[in-house]
Formats: structure tokens, sequence, C-alpha cells
């Protein structure tokens, strides 16, 4: 849940400054392939909000008294999780970037599609804690972040081209 409510809180701005300033614009009549460059602008998304939660959640686990053979598991489910929270919300910034105070909107896009991430990853954990071998959530978790990776740069720019033309 931390890791979700952290990457909700910048998402409205990720690329809403860049339509205002001109830059997107810039980006869509350069000739590059504007979804590397939307990528881009999500890993540094990513590693501003979900690379932090990644490096401090052990800590935080042993503190709620999660044990050290979870450790892995805790780490690797939040890696993929936050990564891929972080594609789903530059789509979901992409399609409200055109609307104002859109991140009741935004919110409302990204939380359904989030909800496998937390439950794919909460079960992981809890697998592990359990005895039981974790690879079944992890491996849906890394399906739905590859999913994500190769379908997102395509979405997000067709997303920018139309509200940077309208």
């Amino acid at each position: 849940m931390a890791a979700l409510l952290a990457s909700l809180l910048a998402l409205e701005s990720l690329f809403r400054s860049d339509v205002e300033d001109g830059t997107m614009e810039q980006w869509v009549m350069s000739g590059q392939p504007l979804g590397w460059l939307l990528l881009a602008k999500v890993a540094s998304h990513w590693v501003l909000t979900g690379l932090p939660l990644v490096i401090i959640a052990p800590v935080v686990g042993t503190a709620l008294g999660l044990p050290f053979e979870a450790w892995g598991t805790l780490v690797l489910s939040l890696l993929l999780g936050t990564a891929t929270l972080s594609v789903l919300g530059g789509i979901g910034a992409a399609l409200t970037v055109g609307v104002r105070r859109g991140s009741v909107l935004l919110s409302l896009l990204v939380l359904p599609l989030a909800m496998p991430l937390l439950i794919f990853g909460s079960r992981a954990v809890g697998m592990v804690m359990d005895g039981d071998s974790p690879s079944g959530p992890l491996q849906l978790l890394a399906a739905i972040f590859f999913l994500t990776l190769s379908l997102g740069p395509v979405a997000m720019s067709a997303a920018i081209r139309i509200s940077v033309e309208s």
C-alpha cells in the first residue's frame, strides 16, 4: 500500500509541466521515438518513488516482524510491483494530462489496475513466511511487469499525441 500511495502522489505532475511549457510538443515533433522518451521519464519517476521503498523495505519489514528469509521475496516483489505501478501510472498520467485537476480520474484509472500487484506481492511474501515457494505470485508479477513494459510506451505516446494535438 505504501508503494501505491507513494507513486500516486507524484503521478499527476509527471507529464503536466512538460505539456504546459511546450516541451512535450517539441518531443512529439522531434522525430525521436516518443515512447522511449516517455519511458525514460517514467523510469526517473520510479527511481524517485519506487527505488527508495525497495531499499528501505527490509528494514521496515524487520521492524514489523518479517523474518530474514522473506527479505529477498519482499524486495523482488516490491521491485516488480513498483516498476509496474510507475508504468501504469505513466499511462494514466498520459491519459489525464489534458484534464484539469485530473488526480481523481487518475486514481480511478490506476487503482483497479494496481490491485493484482498488491494481491500477488503480499501473497508471495505470505507464502515465504508459511514455508512455501513464492514462485507462482512472483512469476505473475513479472508477467504483468513485462506486459506493461511492452505496451506502456505505445499507450503513453498515443495518449500524449492526442492531448498535444487537441
